[in-house]
């Protein structure tokens, strides 16, 4: 009886009472198909105890895990890759025998945000250099108006 299906016994059943569907198929094997799938959950990190013994709802958890990792590494790819395009595009007037201007274009100052969060922060941080960018130039300005101003009102008064 160990090796008997439990489908296998219950049609057995039936037909001794004269009923039951003799051209039925025997229900799946559910132990072959968990030992099909024991790689796949040893390979994203489950341990044999924890995939034979532990909670069967921990089977969805870490295929969840493992949808999220694949998730996060494809988008760090995807980064990569886009590193490494604007890399070669900032270059391409050094390569380019027809270009104009045979100087690269510099590389970025600081990493792309990921987040809105980084986006704002880095353009309130752009905005601030500018911001003191301009005063400098304002008080640059401001000290060679005064300078000239010196200049005319010593030739005034006759120094």
């Amino acid at each position: 009886m160990d090796s008997e299906l439990v489908t296998d016994s219950l049609s057995a059943r039936s037909d001794e009472r004269g009923g039951g569907d003799k051209g039925r198929q025997p229900l799946l094997r559910y132990r072959k198909t968990f030992e099909d799938q024991f790689p796949f959950y040893l390979s994203i990190g489950m341990t044999p105890e924890m995939y034979w013994d532990g909670d069967c709802t921990l089977a969805k958890y870490y295929r969840k895990a493992d949808q999220l990792m694949r998730n996060r590494r494809n988008e760090e790819l995807w980064l990569q890759g886009f590193y490494i395009y604007e890399a070669l595009v900032d270059s391409s007037p050094v390569i380019n025998a027809f270009s104009k201007v045979h100087k690269p274009l510099p590389y970025r100052s600081e990493p792309i945000p990921l987040t809105e969060a980084e986006a704002k922060k880095q353009e309130e941080e752009a905005e601030r250099r500018r911001m003191e960018e301009d005063k400098a130039k304002f008080i640059e300005m401001v000290n060679e108006f005064n300078k000239k101003f010196e200049r005319k009102e010593g030739e005034v008064n006759g120094d």
